[in-house]
């Protein structure tokens, strides 16, 4: 993974919806609207480096999607489902942390 920063957004499942429809196949099997969203995430950032640079959210059963471009290469973003709204709050105090060499920027959205 490259330093880079990271941010990390609320979101919500239309959100995430559209960016699917528009960038491709992904598995994205949810039900509420406890999602953050990180942007700017190592473009080789994985699905095993998002869980383990949020340890301590309890993230749902396929709980992250990782968007691709047309090309099927991952976009740099990510949507995180966490268990409770209050655990994706808490995600939300990754802001500016790093992962590998990057750091992420939280912002909130409603």
């Amino acid at each position: 993974m490259g330093h880079q920063y990271i941010e990390v957004f609320k979101s919500h499942r239309t959100e995430m919806d559209w960016v699917l429809k528009h960038s491709g196949p992904n598995n994205a099997d949810s039900a509420n609207d406890d999602f953050v969203q990180p942007r700017g995430l190592p473009f080789g950032c994985t699905k095993e480096e998002t869980v383990q640079f949020f340890s301590g959210l309890e993230i749902v059963p396929n709980g992250i999607t990782l968007p691709v471009d047309p090309e099927g290469k991952i976009t740099g973003q990510a949507f995180v489902q966490s268990a409770s709204q209050e655990l994706a709050e808490k995600a939300l105090g990754k802001h500016k942390k790093r992962i590998g060499h990057s750091y992420l920027a939280n912002y909130l959205e409603h």
